[in-house]
């Protein structure tokens, strides 16, 4: 009959090898089990992270649309001409997209990548 000693399952006669070996069963199990439990974690934070990060970037677009109508809409207004605003809103845009493409690595792919690593290997990461 097999007992219980301090959590692990254990023969009143055990050898020490077979000691040794039930305990690096168990051991083995808990290692498993925390492994699972880390991937879990870390799952869980990148797609909360992902989702928050969508519906930010939702609200910012939205946003962007409609301020960017509005001040298109004011400039045609100011200047009398209907496609003005228009014109130099899409003009707003190209210039920061050429600035984006310009520095995208200094703006955005240094940065994104160096939160991704900090993200991956901080414990206590939680978003």
């Amino acid at each position: 009959m097999r007992k219980k000693y301090h959590g692990i399952r254990m023969e009143p006669n055990e050898s020490p090898l077979d000691q040794i070996i039930t305990h690096a069963e168990d051991y083995l199990k808990t290692r498993q089990q925390l492994t699972q439990h880390v991937i879990t974690e870390k799952v869980v934070v990148l797609t909360s992270t992902l989702v928050a990060g969508y519906v930010l970037f939702t609200v910012f677009v939205m946003a962007a649309f409609f301020s960017s109508m509005g001040l298109a809409l004011w400039i045609s207004h100011e200047s009398n001409n209907p496609l003005m605003g228009y014109w130099l809103v899409g003009a707003g845009y190209f210039v920061l997209g050429l600035l984006l493409v310009i520095f995208r690595k200094s703006i955005i792919k240094t940065p994104l990548m160096n939160a991704m690593v900090k993200n991956i290997y901080n414990e206590n990461s939680h978003g």
